[in-house]
């Protein structure tokens, strides 16, 4: 009975999350998201880049904690320059319908 919940441990990141320049979402499964509220509670300021699905997603968990995320939405074909990385964004086979 009950609830179980893992919460993640940044403790590691802590003291370099002013190097972290936003995190790209591959998708939205909670694998890959279930984490960014605790993320963003460490430092609210970094941006997320996904799709368009992805990102409603992770605003809808986000709402929860009451965290109003920074997005940014990317499509196929899109470049952006993440910090260093220049980043083309590619659509893949995978099991979500985006």
């Amino acid at each position: 009975p009950g609830v179980d919940l893992i919460l993640p441990d940044f403790s590691s990141i802590r003291d370099r999350l002013d190097d972290v320049v936003g995190v790209v979402l591959t998708h939205g499964h909670e694998d890959h998201i279930g984490a960014v509220p605790f993320l963003l509670r460490e430092k609210e300021d970094i941006p997320l880049i996904g799709s368009k699905l992805t990102l409603a997603l992770v605003e809808a968990k986000l709402q929860e904690h009451r965290i109003r995320p920074y997005a940014l939405e990317v499509k196929e074909g899109d470049r952006e320059r993440i910090g260093p990385f220049d980043c083309e964004f590619v659509a893949v086979n995978h099991s979500i319908p985006d």
